[in-house]
């Protein structure tokens, strides 16, 4: 009798072991199928460095290209139209509109949009364009015969990331592994975003990516940095163009104390030297929290809010120096 009590109570063991096993694989099912449902149809914000599956589609879904090949919903000519006169943007993603869906709601469209009787408006952005790059499109566009009036550079503070050599190591280390990923990495959105915020998201050169720009700007880099932007002076100088700057600051980190505020007084101290109109917007943002002004806590660039900002801090920008 005692033989088959405890064969009984081992078999009703076994049985609720194994029931607690399947509701927990069937939890997890669950959670698995609504997280795959909501990230592969619902949520749509791309992160900082374009990483997840979302973040392909993003692009994917809202970047729409012109004629040249830049991010616009109008087309580019190579002179301005009879009786208007020419604003050039020329910056990187936060001039593209990382983050942002409707092209309309980047800066650089509502300046257009709020004087189109008297500008046109024209952005050579791309993301991911250093101060290198940069000059590079600038005399392409002047070569390929593209008229220009008043070219304004939107400055970001890692536009001086090209020449630093540590910086490609950095970004092998942020894409590492993207090219070898393996079928749920592929093709589960769930999985993938998981993978990157949680897994990856712990490289120190994705949480500590903006530490390296800092040290840059009080080494020999800078100087590097500085011979680049007089090139870019004397080029716009050369073809009578008026040239304008724009600099953004990291958004992301205006909360407790702003620790990049002495490279904005180096730029603007370098700026008023060379005699070139400049708007640092840090005195724009300040005041603000950070989660006010970007796009998510996993993507640093501006959102609708903050480039709204800077479209009117721009506009009256360029009225004054008109």
């Amino acid at each position: 009798m005692l033989k088959k009590y405890k064969k009984n109570y081992h078999i009703n063991l076994l049985i609720i072991i194994a029931g607690n096993i399947f509701t927990f694989i069937l939890l997890l099912s669950v959670l698995f199928l609504i997280g795959e449902i909501y990230y592969r149809l619902f949520y749509d914000k791309p992160d900082s460095f374009g990483l997840t599956l979302i973040s392909e589609r993003w692009f994917a879904r809202h970047y729409q290209y012109n004629n040249r090949g830049i991010r616009d919903n109008i087309e580019y000519n190579k002179m301005s139209a009879p009786g208007k006169r020419r604003i050039s943007f020329l910056g990187d993603s936060y001039t593209v509109g990382h983050g942002i869906k409707n092209v309309d709601k980047r800066f650089a469209n509502q300046v257009r949009n709020m004087m189109k009787d008297e500008w046109e408006v024209q952005v050579l952005a791309g993301n991911g364009l250093d101060t290198g790059a940069e000059l590079y499109v600038l005399e392409s566009y002047i070569k390929a015969g593209f008229q220009f009036d008043n070219l304004i550079l939107i400055y970001c503070l890692n536009d001086i990331s090209d020449i630093i050599p540590k910086f490609k190591n950095i970004l092998k280390e942020i894409y590492k592994g993207k090219k070898s990923e393996g079928f749920f990495l592929k093709n589960s959105y769930f999985i993938n975003l998981l993978y990157y915020r949680f897994v990856r998201g712990r490289n120190p050169n994705i949480s500590n990516y903006y530490g390296f720009v800092r040290d840059a700007y009080y080494s020999n880099h800078w100087e590097d940095q500085k011979n680049r932007l007089h090139l870019l002076c004397k080029l716009c100088h050369s073809r009578g163009i008026n040239l304008m700057v724009v600099t953004f600051p990291f958004l992301h980190a205006l909360d407790n104390g702003y620790e990049y505020g002495e490279i904005h007084e180096k730029l603007n101290k370098f700026w008023k030297e060379q005699k070139i109109p400049y708007l640092d917007l840090l005195s724009i943002y300040e005041g603000h929290k950070a989660s006010e002004l970007i796009i998510s806590r996993y993507d640093a660039h501006p959102n609708e809010y903050a480039h709204s900002l800077a479209a009117e801090a721009i506009k009256n920008f360029i009225i004054r120096k008109d």
